[in-house]
């Protein structure tokens, strides 16, 4: 966890505290559990300007990865006051949002730099949100899963033959019709590069994001294909999980 430090003053320069949540019983953020993999910590700030409260904060931290997937942004909250007070629930915070490319791997760091304007000398910086990899858990099973699922616009994706090679089935690239063939049970879905839509035992379907090619790759929206195939997929995107659970395919004779 984080620890607590007690801030000083210094005239143009900002002291910081890395604040515990739950030692100073304040609401703990929604991605707490998941904020226990990182690690935050100030290396510097400087405030410019000689109008208490009117100047410009700029700020370096130092960001972690103390978990075991790779983790692709943070956000980071900053408040500033005059005085070496904690801030209650109105406090007004300022958040800064980070993409991390390319993603930082476990056991690695990363300096962060960004500014505020009227800032104070004082300052508290929390952690408020951090995007792992997607951890896989198939059938309350966990798979290593580094580089297995992507974020494109805000859907999940895995690339067709990953996603067959955890769920079964068989896949096909029928060239001519320039099309892939994902067959699983009684299921048979068609679909190609850049379609909305899918057809499911020669129906129709509308998917929510479309398939998209990476490398040379197919790629597929992980909860829409699971879904025509009736399987259950849940994200939990608080904690970076994927959750796949299904019926395994009867072995062949």
């Amino acid at each position: 966890m984080h620890g607590v430090s007690i801030m000083f003053p210094v005239r143009k320069a900002i002291t910081v505290l890395l604040a515990l949540c739950l030692v100073l019983g304040t609401r703990l953020p929604v991605y707490a559990g998941i904020l226990d993999e990182v690690q935050l910590e100030f290396i510097s700030g400087d405030v410019t300007g000689d109008q208490r409260g009117q100047g410009t904060a700029t700020v370096s931290a130092r960001i972690t990865n103390i978990g075991d997937r790779n983790l692709n942004g943070v956000r980071i909250a900053a408040y500033y006051s005059p005085y070496d007070t904690f801030p209650d629930e109105f406090a007004e915070w300022k958040l800064h949002e980070f993409l991390l490319e390319p993603p930082l791997k476990p056991g690695k760091s990363v300096v962060l730099e960004f500014q505020d304007d009227k800032a104070f000398e004082y300052i508290q910086l929390e952690l408020r949100r951090a995007n792992f990899d997607l951890r896989i858990v198939v059938n309350g099973k966990q798979l290593a899963s580094e580089g297995l699922v992507r974020i494109e616009d805000g859907a999940a994706y895995m690339q067709s033959r990953d996603l067959v090679g955890i769920i079964g089935g068989d896949l096909k690239y029928d060239a001519e019709a320039d099309r892939v063939e994902l067959k699983r049970g009684e299921r048979v879905l068609l679909y190609k590069e850049g379609r909305r839509s899918i057809d499911v035992n020669e129906e129709r379907r509308a998917l929510s994001h479309p398939v998209i090619t990476i490398e040379g790759r197919t790629w597929v929206p992980i909860e829409s294909i699971c879904r025509e195939l009736e399987i259950e997929c849940e994200i939990d995107h608080s904690l970076n999980v994927l959750t796949l659970t299904f019926e395994p395919l009867p072995e062949e004779n």
